[in-house]
């Protein structure tokens, strides 16, 4: 990243070659003196948050530059390290690598319910945040699995998407998980809540069923 005295360097050098090119007429070069006292100029103008704004920045690239070497020599293991590659992947939206990591996550996880309660769990920060969408695109990946559709993660995956469906408006959606599974969600409501989509919202078969039209 270049220093100041870099980033006035390159400034020179485009002065030059803006005069070289005709591109605008110039006056005659400023002496040393006189560009020292523009820049003190320049720097008053831009205030003292300047520096400590600028140090922050830097410090930032600094970070990320380090973390992004650190990634390179250390991948993910186990599932749950797949599966925090695959949120911070989500972070920046990257979807595809997000998904790849959260499918190494499903597949090397023994028992396939803690990794999708994870990935379930994820989902529910993202809806938090205001990312429904992504919320929703990475609840309806993990519905492709058998489990989730009929399997030991139906009762926790369904009620992640009827919530969805029911923030979107979505009322096909909702009519089908609805009558699929309505007596399932119903039936495990005060089972533990693992992935949060219970406390974000309680009555969530209520507001399908106002949603839809159906009787309860």
């Amino acid at each position: 990243h270049p220093t100041l005295r870099g980033h006035q360097r390159i400034a020179e050098l485009l002065v030059e070659e803006i005069g070289r090119g005709g591109w605008l007429e110039l006056s005659a070069a400023a002496t040393a003196a006189r560009v020292r006292i523009n820049r003190r100029r320049h720097f008053r103008r831009l205030g003292p948050v300047f520096f400590s704004n600028g140090a922050r920045r830097v410090e930032w690239l600094e970070n990320w530059a380090r973390r992004h070497r650190l990634d390179a020599e250390v991948q993910p293991v186990s599932w749950i390290e797949f599966a925090r590659a695959g949120i911070r992947a989500m972070d920046f939206r990257q979807w595809e690598d997000a998904w790849k990591a959260y499918a190494q996550a499903l597949a090397a996880c023994p028992d396939v319910v803690p990794a999708a309660a994870t990935v379930l769990r994820h989902a529910r920060w993202l809806f938090e945040q205001g990312r429904t969408g992504d919320a929703s695109d990475l609840v309806d990946r993990l519905g492709e699995l058998p489990e989730a559709e009929q399997g030991a993660v139906a009762s926790i995956w369904s009620r992640a998407a009827l919530v969805l469906a029911v923030e979107s408006g979505d009322r096909d959606q909702a009519e089908r998980t609805l009558a699929r599974y309505s007596r399932l969600i119903k039936a495990t409501a005060s089972s533990p809540d693992t992935t949060g989509w219970g406390r974000v919202m309680p009555d969530v078969l209520d507001r399908a069923r106002r949603l839809t039209g159906s009787d309860p």
